[in-house]
């Protein structure tokens, strides 16, 4: 089904700033299962430019991996190559049946698409993901959500940072269903 979201960012600069995007779901195997391909395609529209996503590579046989081409509208003409891969996974349900929380932890390198002798290494980071969710209405849902960003592990400059984050953003999320499955 599909469901417009809005989530709201707490970074200084996003404060009381929201995007609005919309996602997808879908069933597999009895379960109903978040539509990565699409979604990650909406969300970077909808915060680099709606010009931004230029291919969309989706490994149906592992859906723990996907690579993007993107060319954020700022980023001066350089594209990037996204590779996620999805290391590890989690749902937890609630006791009183309306709400559940799931984690997720993700590898991603973005890797500049640069030609010639001033190629840049690319950027190896772990993203990790909690969020929260809870049904207000059969077709409303609200989600807290925290983003934790992460050297990978080993890396020198994760040692350099005593294994703490990096970056961390807290998300507000509404989800509206608009369309039936």
């Amino acid at each position: 089904f599909f469901l417009t979201a809005e989530p709201s960012g707490f970074l200084d600069q996003d404060i009381g700033n929201s995007i609005k995007y919309d996602v997808r779901f879908r069933r597999k195997a009895g379960n109903v299962v978040s539509d990565r391909p699409y979604n990650v395609t909406q969300i970077s529209r909808a915060i680099m430019g709606k010009d931004s996503v230029l291919s969309v590579v989706d490994n149906y046989a592992n859906v723990n991996r996907l690579r993007l081409e993107l060319l954020p509208s700022a980023s001066g003409g350089i594209s990037f190559i996204v590779d996620i891969r999805v290391l590890g996974r989690q749902v937890e349900p609630s006791l009183d049946g309306k709400s559940f929380c799931c984690s997720e932890l993700i590898n991603q390198t973005v890797t500049p698409v640069v030609d010639g002798p001033s190629r840049s290494a690319p950027l190896i980071k772990d993203v990790e993901t909690a969020t929260c969710y809870r049904y207000v209405s059969d077709d409303h849902l609200v989600a807290s959500q925290k983003n934790a960003v992460f050297f990978p592990r080993g890396d020198r400059k994760s040692n350099a940072v005593q294994g703490r984050p990096i970056d961390v953003r807290t998300y507000h999320i509404e989800y509206r269903k608009i369309r039936g499955l």
